[in-house]
């Protein structure tokens, strides 16, 4: 019986695992596909502060809001100005209490300052007491036949002026007006010229107290200036011209710091 022949045996077919998407036209979805879309990239970005370094609150007071800005001011302080004593010419300080010499013992009281209006935004109200004598312009009326009249005459705080009427009837004082005015330099409560002043451009720069002169040389030594509306001026709209004019900013400007240094030297109220 002759001896089968030698055949090599086939290899069983390899099989291969079936798709996903069997009788399906789409293709399969790659697989990380979801982690490479923007938004899980956009999350993937954000790793998370290591331990430590994480976000710290903010101090006691520190806040994200920008500091406030001053008030501009609107008329010229009475209150924690620096005069000139009449008895030694040194520095006295003006406070609610009265004016108080810092260089000797004289001082003064009376004045109080005045208040804005809701109405009109003015000032009024001051009540003044000068010192020395001070042009006043004194209105009087007669009880017995009631006739009116006005006079001026240079009064102290003190003086008691006393006017006797053509019917011979001693007339009554209604009124009393102190001509002192701030414009000229003075203090509007005793009448004190003002300590802090230089002379500028032919005439006397002078400020009231070292806020007085902050402001001035912010408003003065500016770029561009605020116009502000009718209703709400500032101190700086009231100024001289030869105070903003371009021909002596610049002597202002170095007059203004003149004061500024000596208002630092003086003492704290």
């Amino acid at each position: 019986m002759p001896a089968p022949a030698l055949t090599t045996p086939r290899p069983a077919p390899r099989r291969t695992a079936p798709s996903p998407h069997v009788g399906d036209s789409r293709k399969p979805a790659r697989a990380g596909a979801a982690r490479d879309s923007a938004p899980a990239r956009a999350r993937g970005a954000r790793k998370p502060a290591p331990d430590g370094a994480a976000r710290k609150p903010a101090p006691d007071g520190a806040s994200a809001a920008p500091p406030p800005t001053k008030r501009p001011l609107r008329v010229v302080p009475r209150l924690d100005v620096w005069v000139v004593c009449p008895r030694c010419a040194g520095p006295a300080h003006v406070v609610s209490r009265g004016v108080f010499c810092t260089a000797c013992t004289w001082n003064a009281e009376g004045g109080r300052s005045g208040h804005w209006c809701p109405c009109c935004w003015a000032w009024e109200g001051d009540r003044p007491s000068p010192v020395g004598p001070v042009d006043t312009r004194l209105d009087w009326r007669c009880p017995s036949c009631g006739r009116r009249e006005t006079t001026r005459a240079p009064l102290t705080a003190r003086s008691r002026p006393v006017r006797t009427c053509a019917c011979g009837a001693e007339q009554r004082l209604v009124g009393r007006w102190s001509s002192a005015r701030v414009a000229d330099g003075v203090d509007a409560l005793y009448g004190l010229p003002f300590y802090l002043s230089v002379p500028c451009a032919g005439r006397t720069l002078w400020v009231a107290n070292r806020e007085h002169a902050e402001y001035l040389l912010g408003y003065i030594g500016a770029v561009l200036r605020p116009p502000g509306p009718a209703g709400d001026r500032e101190l700086g709209h009231f100024l001289p011209a030869w105070m903003v004019t371009r021909k002596h900013r610049d002597e202002v400007v170095r007059g203004l710091r003149r004061l500024l240094r000596r208002a630092e030297t003086l003492p704290a109220g």
